[in-house]
């Protein structure tokens, strides 16, 4: 394994981000890979960013194809980057969260759609649960039987996110689509690089919608994934 040594890590403001996401980087096992991301309860943006781009590729050529069943068992996926969540989600709870995050109005939605929707949504309220949990594990409250996501799942169907990644997402799938229609008879490193920035687009639109900004009374915009700079 090679050693990493990121530059000014000594320093009072050093952002230790870096640092985290190149050691990552070094792992070559997955589950080794998870489990190193997904205990940096301090940059919980990593665990974000790892959850979604280590989850969405794997089913950009599937979509199609996943069921009801196929939901559940990526928001488990996803539950195992972050810590407080994977040993908890229990098969009752991917049921509630599926059904609501999947109930937000909208016109007919292509399967990519929905699962990037499923994807952008619960890695948001996945990543705001740490925050109730953590709060009560501070408060040693005891007397709440509701797992933090689900509070965290009952805050974000109330708040503007759910639709708003709802229309992020659409726009930014649309996009896709027909970048790839259009490049399917080019190269093949230009549907790779249209699957790279759609995967990036959903990263930035999920960062964006934290519950943590809403909460802070920040007003996020709806990144639109440019995938016309695909085309050499």
């Amino acid at each position: 394994m090679m050693t990493v040594h990121p530059s000014d890590m000594d320093k009072d403001n050093a952002d230790c981000g870096a640092l985290i996401e190149r050691t990552a980087g070094t792992l070559d096992d997955e589950a080794l890979k998870q489990l190193f991301v997904s205990t940096q309860q301090t940059n919980l943006e990593i665990c974000m960013k790892y959850a979604i781009e280590r989850t969405l590729p794997e089913h950009l050529d599937s979509a199609e194809k996943t069921t009801s069943e196929g939901h559940q068992k990526i928001i488990r996926t996803l539950g195992n980057w972050f810590p407080h969540i994977s040993e908890t989600l229990q098969h009752d709870h991917l049921v509630e969260i599926q059904s609501k995050v999947l109930s937000v109005p909208s016109n007919e939605s292509s399967p990519l759609e929905i699962i990037v929707q499923l994807i952008s949504s619960v890695v948001i309220i996945f990543e705001h649960s740490f925050y109730i949990f953590d709060k009560r594990r501070y408060l040693q409250d005891e007397l709440e039987s509701n797992p933090s996501f689900y509070v965290a799942l009952e805050q974000y169907m109330t708040s503007p996110h759910a639709a708003a990644v709802k229309t992020g997402v659409d726009a930014t799938v649309h996009a896709y689509e027909k970048a790839v229609a259009t490049t399917a008879k080019e190269k093949d490193y230009l549907c790779c690089q249209a699957k790279a920035e759609l995967t990036k687009a959903v990263l930035e639109i999920t960062l964006n919608h934290r519950l943590s900004t809403f909460h802070g009374h920040v007003v996020a915009a709806i990144p639109l994934i440019r995938l016309s700079s695909a085309r050499p």
